[in-house]
């Protein structure tokens, strides 16, 4: 008993240094960059040894993809349990574009925008490899809504997914923003907008 509570208890104390280093690169990254961060000033931000970091990541690349696959991993699971809810199509929309603005808060658009500068191979195709399967899973998904009379039979999936994709670009628009008290009154009028347009909702007979 005294050893697997012991054992317990390492590997507690191993996860949490590891999640000091990923809050610790996280934070770095997202404010300089992976080119200017250091593995000593992740080590000093995490409050922990070189030693302890090479133990978890081989150099400072696989630690930012560790990150990333932390925060899609997540973001994917939010997704799959909007799309498998009860709820009616347009909701399940509205609950796509409240996950697409969240992912876009924890990204910062400067670590991306390195990310395909930095010409890491790995790093480059770690996330085309991600943004990949993503839109084929969503693809998918309004596919099937589509076959199943959720959405028009007309419209084309690769369309629909275009245009949701640019709804996000909507809501990081400042001056939009600042229209609304709350984001939430924002996310609900382009959902509606979407869907129904600008002519008053007919109530069926």
């Amino acid at each position: 008993m005294y050893i697997c509570i012991k054992n317990v208890n390492m590997l507690s104390v191993s996860e949490s240094k590891k999640a000091k280093l990923m809050q610790a690169g996280q934070e770095l990254f997202w404010k300089y960059g992976i080119r200017r961060v250091t593995v000593e000033d992740i080590c000093n931000a995490a409050g922990v040894s070189r030693m302890t970091f090479y133990k978890y990541f081989p150099n400072k690349i696989h630690l930012a993809i560790s990150i990333l696959e932390d925060i899609f991993r997540k973001s994917r699971l939010k997704y799959r349990k909007a799309m498998d809810s009860r709820g009616s199509f347009d909701r399940k929309i509205e609950a796509i574009i409240r996950l697409k603005i969240e992912v876009s808060r924890d990204l910062s658009t400067e670590f991306l925008q390195e990310i395909y500068q930095s010409g890491d191979p790995e790093l480059i195709r770690f996330v085309r490899e991600w943004t990949e399967k993503t839109m084929k899973m969503v693809f998918h998904d309004f596919e099937a809504a589509r076959k199943n009379g959720e959405i028009r039979s007309d419209i084309r999936a690769d369309v629909l997914l275009y245009l949701v994709n640019h709804l996000t670009s909507l809501v990081t628009d400042e001056k939009f923003a600042a229209l609304y008290q709350h984001p939430s009154e924002m996310i609900k009028d382009l959902s509606e907008y979407f869907f129904y347009g600008i002519m008053p909702r007919r109530k069926h007979s």
